[in-house]
């Protein structure tokens, strides 16, 4: 699936929203996209919103991971907005909140 995405050059920051649901299957293509993302703004801030995800597997959980590595390792930072209750209850109990700040 496409990413829609917003980058706000005052701010070095990205915006992606993905939607859906995030298992297996469509982890290793979003993997692909972020990452082409990263690499061509190099993003001081990089927000990921899963307001239009449904579902959400340990696949999503890895690719929320993998992005908080890249952007730590780069000096920058990863959010992840507006999750459903059940995906945020899943990053909560995974322990990804104490890596990533969540909202909404």
């Amino acid at each position: 699936m496409p990413i829609e995405k917003l980058f706000i050059p005052e701010q070095r920051t990205l915006c992606v929203k993905l939607t859906g649901d995030i298992d297996h299957h469509q982890a290793a293509g979003y993997r692909e996209q972020l990452d082409r993302l990263l690499d061509e703004f190099m993003p001081a801030k990089m927000v990921i919103d899963l307001s239009a995800v449904d579902f959400m597997d340990s696949s999503g959980l890895g690719l929320v991971l993998g992005r908080y590595r890249i952007q730590q390792a780069r000096g920058g930072s990863l959010e992840v907005k507006n999750p459903a209750p059940r995906i945020k209850q899943i990053l909560a109990m995974a322990g990804v909140d104490r890596y990533v700040k969540i909202t909404g």
